[in-house]
């Protein structure tokens, strides 16, 4: 899935596939970074012109970037811990 059109529904969406998947989802490097600033940019857009609807957008799109980040570090983790069990290391 691309970054190019971030928006609420992407990030939405980005959730939904990981955790959908028993793997990682592939992203591109600056992806964290780039969401990151899509909710500054959002919480601009709130403070110049305050919406009840941009203000959920505003506190949704924390949680679900927040969702998204635990999702994927849990994903790690396990990962991390069934290879130690197996005594194996497999990067995929």
């Amino acid at each position: 899935m691309e970054i190019s059109e971030l928006s609420y529904d992407f990030l939405r969406s980005m959730l939904l596939q990981e955790r959908g998947q028993n793997n990682l989802s592939p992203i591109e490097d600056d992806f964290f970074d780039r969401l990151g600033g899509f909710v500054s940019t959002q919480e601009k857009i709130l403070q110049d012109n305050f919406s009840i609807e941009q203000s959920r957008v505003v506190d949704n799109s924390r949680k679900l970037l927040g969702e998204l980040r635990q999702t994927r570090l849990r994903k790690v983790l396990f990962k991390a811990l069934k290879d130690f069990e197996t005594n194996s290391i497999n990067s995929t």
